[in-house]
C-alpha cells in the first residue's frame, strides 16, 4: 500500500512540475517574441535550453520521488 502511494504521490509532482515548466516555457515564448525582432532564432534556443533543463529535472524527480 505504501509503495502505490509513493509512486502516485510522485507521479502527481511529476505532471505538477511538467505544468510548470509548460508554463514558463509559453511565458519565455512570449517574452522573447515580443522583446526580439528576430525572434524566432531565440524562440528555438530557449525551447531547446528549456526543454533540455526540463529533462533534467525530471530524471532528478524521478530518481527522487520513486525508489526502485
Amino acid at each position: 500500500m505504501k509503495k502505490s502511494v509513493e509512486i502516485a504521490l510522485g507521479t502527481i509532482v511529476l505532471l505538477i512540475v511538467a505544468l510548470i515548466v509548460l508554463v514558463s516555457t509559453i511565458w519565455l515564448y512570449y517574452f522573447v517574441y515580443s522583446s526580439s525582432s528576430r525572434g524566432t532564432l531565440n524562440i528555438g534556443n530557449v525551447v531547446v535550453n528549456q526543454t533540455n533543463q526540463t529533462t533534467e529535472i525530471l530524471k532528478n524527480i524521478t530518481n527522487i520521488s520513486i525508489p526502485k
